[in-house]
């Protein structure tokens, strides 16, 4: 039996830019021009979320781009602040465009936010080498402010290829006494980044480990709610919240179709974007 999308999670894509070039993540070889969510769209997502009748444990404002780069940005926090329906909002950033006044003006959401940094080394050259951009210090600077600030903070030291134990050492040595440090095996996105371990599966694909398809719902800018936060290129799409409302989008032919593929009620074509997830759980296979 195919199970529902429930979901109780949403990843919102507020802009699509990066002002970095992260050698584990694929916006470094597919690098997306600048667009942005309307708030027009961003309400209607709001709306939608609550039409559910069930409490999000949090949202994001991400799918791949630096949240800072996002003009509407506090408005959203200030929306999203005011929800019942949402307990927590969760900020993924670089930290290297946070300023004194963005620290200020996100006070009011104290309690109400949680930062999710990857930060690969304290090394400012090895940082560069990483991250493409020479701002170590700026991101230092940025996350000391928010720890005073009483800002809560979660740092992932991501290990992949291009980063060496030393690099995650040095993360957990400089902040591991006042914020959350994660060593994070970095994924391959499915296939989108080279360099890192690919999977491959064969096989009859029967579920996924990590339930993303089931509890989260992840929507791009132009209110287009795709499959999974694998899909960098929103390549399997369910449906759009500015032409159905989100009840018709997680019960359309389209999910129905991915679902079936996922749970192994219909053989999973060979390109299916699972085929390629080191997520993806198959028949026989732990």
């Amino acid at each position: 039996m195919i199970p529902e999308i429930k979901p109780t999670k949403a990843s919102i894509e507020s802009c699509t830019a990066c002002n970095h070039r992260c050698q584990y993540c694929p916006i470094t070889e597919y690098p997306k021009k600048q667009q942005v969510m309307t708030m027009e769209t961003f309400s209607r997502v709001m709306a939608e979320i609550g039409s559910t009748n069930r409490q999000f444990e949090r949202i994001s404002l991400s799918h791949y781009n630096e949240t800072f780069l996002d003009p509407h940005f506090l408005e959203r926090v200030e929306i999203a602040h005011r929800l019942q329906y949402i307990d927590y909002i969760k900020v993924f950033s670089n930290l290297s465009l946070l300023n004194d006044s963005l620290v200020a003006g996100l006070g009011f959401a104290k309690e109400k936010i949680l930062f999710d940094i990857n930060l690969p080394t304290t090394n400012r050259e090895r940082y560069k080498k990483i991250h493409g951009r020479d701002h170590y210090p700026a991101v230092e600077r940025n996350i000391k402010a928010l720890l005073d600030a009483g800002f809560k903070l979660q740092i992932n030291a991501q290990k992949n290829t291009f980063t060496t134990e030393e690099d995650a050492l040095s993360v957990e040595r400089l902040f591991g006494k006042r914020a959350k440090v994660n060593v994070v095996l970095s994924d391959d996105r499915s296939g989108a980044v080279s360099g890192l371990n690919p999977n491959r599966h064969e096989g009859r694909l029967v579920g996924c480990s990590t339930r993303r398809v089931l509890d989260y719902i992840h929507v791009g800018f132009e209110g287009e709610v795709f499959l999974c936060c694998q899909d960098y290129f929103k390549k399997y799409r369910l449906g759009n919240l500015k032409e159905q409302n989100l009840t018709q989008v997680l019960a359309s032919e389209q999910a129905r179709k991915y679902l079936s593929y996922i749970y192994g009620e219909a053989e999973a074509p060979s390109d299916f974007i699972c085929r390629s997830c080191q997520f993806a759980v198959f028949e026989g296979k732990k």
